[in-house]
């Protein structure tokens, strides 16, 4: 069951993506539904499709790198494990690729790549890597990369993904990214399209659009220059850069996303995933991009791509964010040597020295706060093959039978050493183990992968037997839902008659990977978990205000507002490293509101207590999930103004710089049909769900405001006048 109830329950009618700003009061009865609860979370796509798979459970999937592979180094050169982050790409292909951490990594198809000889040259990659991501070239927009005219790469294209699909249909096929999207490059892309539909007679067709955003000029002595074939465009180029300083111009990093997505909606493909996989800031120290400078940028590009939304742009099975997933460049590129006048910007580590650089604490210091850390093993599928010497009937008494069971992780880390157990009969309750067999030394948190184990039994004699299968591995402190962790099949065995295996448990396991759908399965199940608290109508009460939690003990807080909004708080059990309260209540009289927001109900604070003490600036080993449900009632007035549903945020308020802010606040899912946000946090403070006030809007009623001249000086006279 989800935590939120069915949009039906709140109205009858609900407009899609748009609210009336004083229409957002909030229900005033607890629905018996939140009782049922395993989460404090939104669903994905709603309840009826409860084993669909997710998208990035926790943002830290989200955030990846580029490694520079000069010089002859490779990710396992570098401790990367303390970065945090979920995928990395290196501008190569794998037949064996590392997995650090649990990270995934995506393939890429160079244009160099002879595709007359396709079957010879990596049939057996693909083999090797079912469910893999490919990108297929890298920047073939610039001269210098892959440098191809929108035909060239239109037919190369074309070949490769045609390929990759009849070799394995579950394979995720990316377009190559431009540099940047800008007005010149775009056309370049309207290109390749045309020159697809010409040559081919068909839309292109694609899983994943990929982009790079770089920030450079197009008619100058450096930069991305005219793309390969579009020189009669070449005035439409960005100019040199005037200042230096438009290279880290944050809002332009944000306009040329939009822009981007603005393209993807007028072609068609709004209902893609889109991932920026490479960008960040080349230009060095001495052109004035000074590590807090890069630093800073680096921070803002990240809360920008985590948590934006756009209704009318975003992708809709990604609670309309703008970008899913996103690649720093770069993990080990060398620095600038003056000396040499050579290198970039923008490295996490030093490439000689392996060190850990100022900058690449800051990305780990970020993406830690950002990690849901759990495994979800599902077990797929469980078949029987037919008797070894290929006929079709009947399974015979001492027949070697061989049993395959199919797994996938649908949880936010990998699950290492996974094991199947085979049983005659359920395992725990009397039936006998039969034997074990490895599945995977790693199950990623990618549900487009799937493992398979074979296990051989021979039955002893005639009669049925049910079989079951389990899961093990060697963290199971994080496996979230148990249910799905287990299958079961009956085989009936003769001494000579035709009999056919007839599973009891049915999954359907082959996920399809088409830009408007997700891996999906038939088996629904109920999750129990072990970090996350487990929520049954007896075992949790409608309010619980106060929770111990404590090194391998989870914790939920369940509050309703005065006016009926109601939170879920869920603290894992690796976030405190000594037993610690939590508690949550409503704080009266709201600061800092009257200017700028609307609240939409009343502000809930949390707390963490030791002795009974409150602990000041204390900050979660691992993040708190905030889940908030909201409700539309009957509108009061016509003439209200209205804001994008997007725009209701989970803010916090800074009482040093007496101030509602958002930062260190990530958006996990915006559930618009359930009126439910999700989101993560670690630290401690007072939330409220607000919106910014519309221009010319009346704001939040708040107490009386007096604005008087501050004079600000030194022993000499004032320096400077002000307003507070």
């Amino acid at each position: 069951p989800s935590p939120c109830p069915p949009a039906n329950e709140f109205q009858q009618q609900k407009s899609p993506t748009r609210f009336t700003v004083r229409r957002l009061m909030l229900l005033a009865v607890l629905m018996a539904l939140f009782m049922l609860v395993t989460t404090a979370a939104c669903p994905p796509y709603g309840d009826e499709t409860p084993a669909t798979c997710p998208l990035y459970p926790s943002p830290h999937l989200r955030m990846g790198f580029n490694v520079a592979r000069e010089g002859g180094v490779s990710i396992d050169d570098y401790d990367v494990a303390q970065l945090h982050a979920g995928w990395y790409l290196d501008y190569n292909r794998q037949y064996t690729p590392s997995h650090p951490a649990g990270m995934i990594y995506h393939q890429m198809l160079r244009t160099s790549l002879d595709t007359t000889k396709l079957a010879e040259t990596i049939g057996t990659l693909v083999d090797a890597n079912p469910g893999a991501i490919w990108v297929l070239g890298n920047e073939p927009d610039r001269y210098g990369q892959d440098e191809m005219t929108p035909a060239e790469y239109a037919t190369f294209y074309h070949k490769v993904y045609t390929f990759l699909k009849e070799r394995d249909p579950t394979s995720r096929v990316a377009v190559g990214a431009i540099v940047q999207a800008t007005p010149i490059r775009l056309r370049y892309l309207d290109m390749v399209l045309a020159e697809y539909q010409s040559r081919f007679g068909a839309p292109l067709p694609t899983d994943i659009w990929t982009l790079h955003n770089f920030l450079l000029p197009e008619q100058c002595s450096w930069g991305a220059h005219v793309p390969p074939g579009l020189e009669a465009y070449a005035s439409e180029g960005i100019p040199c850069l005037s200042p230096l300083s438009e290279h880290g111009n944050i809002t332009i990093f944000q306009e040329r996303i939009v822009a981007f997505r603005q393209w993807m909606r007028a072609n068609g493909y709004r209902n893609y995933p889109l991932i920026v996989s490479e960008y960040g800031i080349l230009l060095t120290p001495f052109h004035g991009f000074s590590y807090p400078v890069v630093r800073d940028y680096m921070t803002a590009s990240f809360d920008f791509m985590l948590n934006t939304t756009d209704s009318e742009l975003g992708y809709p099975l990604d609670s309309n964010r703008l970008v899913q997933q996103f690649a720093w460049f770069s993990l080990n590129y060398y620095a600038y040597s003056p000396t040499i006048g050579q290198g970039l910007n923008g490295n996490l580590f030093d490439h000689d020295s392996k060190v850990l650089l100022d900058l690449g604490q800051d990305y780990a210091n970020y993406a830690a706060k950002r990690v849901v850390r759990f495994t979800d093993l599902q077990l797929a599928s469980l078949t029987v093959a037919s008797p070894p010497d290929g006929r079709s009937a009947p399974i015979t008494v001492d027949d070697p039978i061989t049993i395959t069971g199919s797994i996938r992780n649908l949880g936010a880390v990998a699950a290492t050493n996974v094991t199947m157990r085979f049983w005659l009969g359920p395992p725990g309750q009397g039936g006998e183990l039969l034997g074990t067999v490895p599945v995977a030394p790693q199950a990623l948190p990618d549900c487009g992968y799937q493992y398979a184990g074979d296990f051989v039994w021979r039955p002893p004699a005639g009669g049925s037997y049910t079989i079951y299968a389990d899961l093990q591995s060697d963290n199971p402190e994080w496996e979230r839902n148990l249910a799905n962790n287990q299958q079961k099949l009956t085989i009936a065995v003769v001494e000579a008659a035709t009999v056919t295996p007839t599973p009891l448990v049915t999954a359907t396991p082959t996920p399809t990977h088409g830009g408007n759908q997700q891996p999906t399965a038939t088996q629904a199940a109920t999750s129990t978990p072990t970090l996350i608290p487990t929520l049954t109508p007896n075992s949790i009460p409608v309010e619980q205000h106060a929770v111990l939690v404590a090194p391998g003990q989870a914790g939920q807080l369940r509050f309703t507002t005065q006016d009926g909004q109601q939170v879920v708080v869920a603290i894992a059990a690796d976030a405190v490293d000594e037993a610690t309260t939590i508690e949550i209540a409503a704080q009266q009289n709201p600061p800092g509101l009257q200017n700028t927001f609307h609240l939409i109900d009343g502000v809930f604070a949390i707390t963490a207590k030791r002795n009974g003490a409150t602990l000041e600036n204390f900050v979660l080993k691992s993040p708190m999930v905030i889940a908030v449900h909201y409700a539309e009632p009957v509108p009061r007035n016509d003439d209200e103004a209205e804001v994008d549903e997007d725009d209701i945020t989970l803010y916090y308020y800074d009482e040093k710089r007496m101030a509602w802010r958002q930062d260190g606040i990530t958006l996990l899912t915006r559930d618009s049909d359930r009126n439910c946000l999700e989101v993560i946090v670690a630290h401690f403070a007072a939330f409220a769900l607000l919106v910014p006030a519309p221009h010319g809007a009346t704001p939040t009623p708040d107490a009386a405001s007096v604005y008087l001249p501050m004079i600000l000086g030194t022993d000499q006279g004032p320096i400077r006048s002000n307003q507070q």
